[in-house]
């Protein structure tokens, strides 16, 4: 029902668009430039395109410019904790890593080859930012790299810009009682903007310093009960500092140069090492340059080593020199949770026009480098290094006045690991006039594993697996020299006769391991008391009877009880994601937006953690086969001693005693084959990464804007897929087969608000999120995620071209949820912003 209301107010406000007096605008004619590397107009584009302008972003004042984000369609926005979120763009969820490519100004601002983004710890600050430009679809993996989108943060130039600005938040979240309760309110931020340039327009600058500090969203105690760990660190603060020098020596020339430091202490989240307190520092520089269809970049980052390892279970003691750790991990077995990296990106890039054939080419070179060390930890000893080199072309054809042809291609070189993948784009873009678009394509974007996937190699025991290690997929797990690691009871026996080191055991090792046991009742039997006397056990403990057995020996294979076998895992390998995209886009010249796309996307050969190592039983098949080798040994010992029927006797009654004693040892599984490059000589299971699987699933993405005369915005967007689990039969795996894949989205979204934006006096919005329940399998944080919708609002007043006022309130009515089970519980949240410019 609440559904049916939901989306009866998106059909109003869609058709309220056409009724409601529109004032002339000229937004068809906005460009865009992150979609090609080049200017193009936004109804134009050659993919869906989404542009957050600078009138939204200063009147909405945020301490995370993430938040920006959650109105858009196509993007799930993620919200972990007080200041920590998480994007994705039409591919699945995660708890840390995203295929969203983040970029600032041309430089990447997501980890390279990690995957992640935390705008908590990065430059980005609001005061700055004058537009942010989101690309749905993969397509632009042939100008980029891989990736299912691109959030460009594009920043306020000095010439443009100039002055001073200065904004002051202040807010807080209500953590179980009221908003302004005791220590609640305990969020605040300061930053500060000046730039300035040269009359001649050359030359100019500007300086960046931001500080921020918030509290945490508070668990439940029945969430740390169901879920382990302990509270979160109390507040976590971020700060950043960046210069920036301008030259524009022509008016087709401009060169740009940046440097800068971050730091950040606070929460971040990973689904397989659980909560972690966490501290980084970070330096970067950036150069460049655009000169007529010349663009070349080149930025380095480097996250500094830190000192300090722990973190004690049940504190929110905070190691101030340290990296941070993790929470669900134990002191004795924890270990730091930062890895260090450093990275270097360069790019060239040239575009020129083919006249003649009224085509536009633009071809490029880029290189992406990044070493990592975790000092020990998740990623084990040593330096790895993640690396890629491309060389790609992008034209655009004009095949008749009003349809452009799209040809796209990037043939990309994963040197870490010694593999080449091609990706590429097809597509028509055919212009019925100046204010809309019709786009087909189809692209294909290869893509490589991250560096946990490739690198990861440490034990889980300070999580409480004991013995159970996991490792990446840079190198194969195999096992050519199987074995089974037994239980201490029976590895004890290696050193002694007729141990065997291979997929069975040797029944010496079984008659050695079960003697001591089926000793005291032979030893009351009355048939071989009135045979041997009281001398049995001393006859059956001997090194001549031990010999017998010996001559005797047989071998039991062992169960492997992995249902995947002993089969080594797949090395490494490029997976590919293929979409095909229909949409439409129309920007009319009063005020109304309109964008529709519908998609199929294809992703093969992705990669899954699995359990590697597998259980061994002995089969109950072996009761025999020992009964038999202690029968043969007893014949060997005593057959020229005692007579036949007596003999057949005795080996019966001592043959089915070790037979009853195996009975308890069969089909329990006491040892464990470990890949060859596993520990040896102990109970260890070993986890690994596996390629596999194929998933095909539809999608959609509905949006609508219009702009009154009156200055009053208002949206509305539905985003769907069709599917959003998948197991066996959808996997193309067989159906008994129980892996399972999970997007780890909703099949549904819908979004919706108004905003009053004038230019003076009040201004004010209000919005709505609501997305339907779905299934998550992120590690620890497992199960469903209820429906839920959240409203969110914020009102403020601008006195004047100079100051600003704002108060910004998320999930008003107070809704307790989180954006996956086993996260802080997320209430509501206020920060009031004051913002002087002069």
């Amino acid at each position: 029902m609440k559904f049916k209301l939901y989306l009866l107010t998106f059909i109003f406000m869609l058709s309220s668009a056409f009724v409601i007096n529109a004032q002339q605008s000229d937004d068809s004619a906005e460009s865009v430039n992150s979609v090609s590397r080049k200017n193009e107009k936004v109804v134009h584009a050659p993919a869906s395109v989404t542009v957050i302008g600078s009138e939204e972003i200063e009147n909405r004042p945020t301490t995370n410019v993430s938040q920006l984000l959650d109105r858009v369609v196509g993007i799930s926005l993620e919200q972990h904790g007080a200041n920590k979120y998480n994007v994705t763009m039409r591919s699945a969820a995660s708890v840390k890593g995203t295929t969203t490519l983040f970029m600032l100004d041309g430089r990447i601002i997501s980890e390279i080859g990690m995957n992640t983004f935390d705008a908590a710890n990065s430059s980005l600050s609001g005061l700055d930012l004058d537009r942010i430009e989101v690309v749905r679809s993969s397509s632009s993996s042939t100008i980029y790299g891989p990736n299912s989108g691109i959030i460009h943060f594009m920043s306020k130039d000095p010439f443009s810009h100039p002055g001073t600005s200065v904004e002051i938040s202040s807010g807080g979240r209500s953590n179980g009682n009221t908003l302004l309760g005791e220590g609640n309110w305990d969020t605040f931020s300061a930053s500060v903007r000046h730039a300035a340039a040269k009359n001649d327009g050359k030359f100019g600058y500007k300086i960046n310093v931001r500080y921020s500090e918030a509290g945490e969203f508070l668990r439940s105690d029945d969430n740390i009960a169901q879920n382990g760990g302990s509270q979160l660190l109390d507040k976590g603060d971020g700060f950043n500092a960046d210069a920036t020098l301008y030259f524009r020596p022509t008016a087709n020339t401009h060169v740009s140069a940046q440097a800068g430091v971050t730091s950040f202490k606070g929460m971040s989240w990973s689904e397989i090492h659980g909560e972690a307190s966490e501290k980084s520092i970070d330096h970067f520089f950036s150069a460049n340059v655009k000169s007529g269809g010349l663009t070349a970049h080149y930025s380095y980052l480097l996250s500094e080593p830190a000192e300090g390892l722990f973190h004690v279970p049940g504190s929110l003691e905070y190691t101030e020199n340290g990296f941070g750790s993790y929470y669900r991990a134990t002191q004795d077995g924890g270990f730091s949770n930062k890895i260090d990296h450093d990275q270097h990106h360069t790019l060239i890039q040239y575009d020129y026009s083919l006249g003649e054939m009224d085509t536009n080419v633009s071809l490029g070179a880029e290189a992406k480098v990044a070493t990592f060390n975790s000092h020990g930890g998740v990623l084990g000893d040593g330096s790895h290094e993640f690396r890629t080199t491309a060389g790609f072309f992008n034209s655009t054809s004009a095949l008749h006045s009003k349809v452009d042809l799209i040809l796209g291609g990037r043939y990309e070189q994963f040197g870490h690991i010694n593999e080449a993948g091609f990706s590429y784009n097809a597509g028509l873009l055919i212009k019925p006039n100046s204010n809309s678009s019709i786009r087909i394509s189809a692209s294909q974007a290869a893509r490589g594993d991250d560096v946990m996937a490739l690198y990861q190699n440490h034990s889980l025991s300070p999580w409480g697996a004991a013995m159970t290690h996991v490792r990446g997929n840079v190198d194969q797990l195999t096992f050519n020299n199987p074995m089974v690691n037994w239980v201490p009871a029976i590895s004890a026996l290696q050193a002694a006769p007729g141990w065997y080191e291979g997929l069975g055991m040797s029944t010496t090792s079984l008659y050695m391991a079960l003697v001591s046991g089926v000793l005291p009742g032979l030893a009351v039997n009355p048939t071989l008391n009135a045979i041997f006397g009281p001398n049995l056990p001393s006859i059956m403990t001997s090194p001549a009877f031990i010999g017998a057995v010996l001559s005797t020996n047989q071998i039991i294979d062992v169960d492997v009880l992995n249902p995947r076998g002993l089969n080594p895992t797949e090395k490494s390998t490029l997976a590919t994601e293929t979409t095909y995209e229909l949409g439409y886009t129309l920007h009319t010249e009063k005020g109304f937006k309109l964008g529709i796309d519908v998609y199929n996307t294809s992703k093969e050969n992705f990669v899954n953690i699995i359990t590697v190592s597998s259980p061994a039983s002995l089969p109950s098949s072996g009761a025999s086969t020992l009964s038999n080798s202690v029968g043969a040994a007893l014949g060997a010992a005593f057959g020229a001693q005692l007579p036949a029927a007596v003999l057949a006797g005795v080996q019966q009654i001592v043959g089915g005693a070790f037979a009853q004693a195996y009975g308890t040892l069969a089909n329990v599984p006491l040892g464990m084959i470990s890949p060859d490059q596993g520990p040896n000589n102990m109970l260890n299971l070993n986890l690994g990464y596996e390629m596999f699987g194929k998933i095909d699933y539809f999608g959609a993405d509905v949006a609508v804007e219009y702009e009154t005369s009156n200055n009053i915005h208002m949206y509305a967007n539905y985003s769907w897929i069709s599917q959003n689990q998948f197991t066996g039969g959808d996997l193309g795996e067989s159906q008994l087969d129980t892996r399972e894949y999970n997007l780890n989205l909703p099949i549904s979204r819908l979004k919706a608000g108004l905003r009053f934006l004038p230019t003076e006096g009040v201004t004010a919005g209000i919005s709505m999120r609501h997305q339907s329940a779905y299934g998550v399998g992120l590690g620890w944080y497992n199960g469903m995620v209820p429906e839920r919708t959240v409203f969110d609002m914020n009102v403020g007043y601008k006195f004047n071209n100079n100051v600003h006022f704002d108060l910004n309130v998320t999930n008003l009515t107070g809704r307790e949820y989180s954006t996956f089970p086993g996260m802080p519980e997320l209430r509501t949240s206020a920060v009031a912003s004051l913002r002087y410019t002069y």
